[in-house]
């Protein structure tokens, strides 16, 4: 098993984390925009797999993780994919496989718009954010600031035993050393999570207009994206099943506007696919990596 390394970059004065294992073409690996996110909580699991073939890097995002921003700044959903775009850079990579879950499915798709030479295969994982943006009330209301959506409750142990409950199938995953990882996090990030939700995601309309690529959602540029895509998602996941919808409906949806894609849905798998099933996931984007067929 190759080891995890846990390194720094300054980018911008900010002193920003990653973890990286494994050598070969580079992988980058972008997380989502809840305030437990982090490279090592999301990607750990499958970099076990994924470093066998890859140079798996995964930063934590700006404003996430080990990667504070400055003065509690709110970062937009852009000066996000800017800042990776920086990082990218100051590693030097020039030839890179990308994905993103969630929120970094925007912003997986971002810098593939953005550095499109660079970016040879893209990976979309289970991301609400990439696909269409956030539905109207009253379903959108799970998806914003509010009791019924991104709250950020505090940090306690049972709080963030249920946050996993909502993300993996598998609860066997959750264990006490996971949970006291999570608040170490949160003990970091959970005040600028919970300033940035009531600053951009208050209402539907500011939320989507985070998620605006040239004026309109980034999903309606879809068709501009030119290299092999691959969309890998967890079936059971709720958030991806519209209201009286079928399961992972935004993605399918999504995955028709794409002109040279896949999508695999993985059963017994929710949000964080890539660890409830780490070793069938990390397969299907090691295939479809290292194939010359797309």
């Amino acid at each position: 098993m190759n080891k995890i390394l846990h390194e720094y970059a300054i980018i911008d004065d900010i002193k920003t984390h990653y973890i990286e294992s494994g050598s070969g073409l580079p992988l980058l690996l972008i997380h989502g925009g809840g305030a437990l996110s982090c490279a090592e909580i999301n990607y750990s699991k499958c970099m076990e797999y994924l470093s066998n073939n890859f140079r798996v890097i995964a930063p934590d995002v700006v404003g996430f993780g080990l990667t504070k921003g400055k003065n509690n700044k709110i970062y937009s959903a852009t000066e996000q994919g800017e800042f990776i775009i920086k990082f990218i850079n100051k590693l030097g990579l020039d030839s890179i496989y990308i994905g993103g879950n969630s929120h970094g499915g925007w912003l997986v798709q971002y810098i593939s718009h953005r550095i499109p030479k660079i970016v040879k295969k893209l990976i979309i994982i289970n991301s609400l954010n990439g696909c269409k943006g956030i539905p109207s009330l009253p379903e959108g209301e799970k998806y914003i600031y509010g009791s019924k959506g991104h709250a950020h409750p505090e940090p306690t142990y049972d709080n963030v035993k249920n946050l996993f409950l909502n993300l993996y199938y598998d609860h066997s995953l959750i264990n006490d050393n996971l949970i006291k990882k999570a608040l170490s996090i949160l003990n970091i990030t959970h005040k600028n999570a919970v300033m940035r939700a009531k600053h951009i995601n208050r209402t539907v309309e500011t939320t989507n207009q985070d998620l605006n690529y040239e004026g309109k959602h980034i999903s309606n540029f879809a068709h501009l994206l030119e290299m092999p895509i691959l969309l890998p998602w967890g079936k059971d996941d709720p958030s991806m099943k519209p209201d009286n919808g079928y399961p992972c409906e935004y993605g399918w949806k999504y995955y028709k506007k794409l002109n040279n894609a896949e999508m695999y849905v993985i059963p017994r798998a929710k949000h964080h696919v890539f660890t409830d099933r780490a070793e069938r996931w990390s397969d299907l984007v090691s295939n479809f990596l290292l194939s010359n067929n797309l």
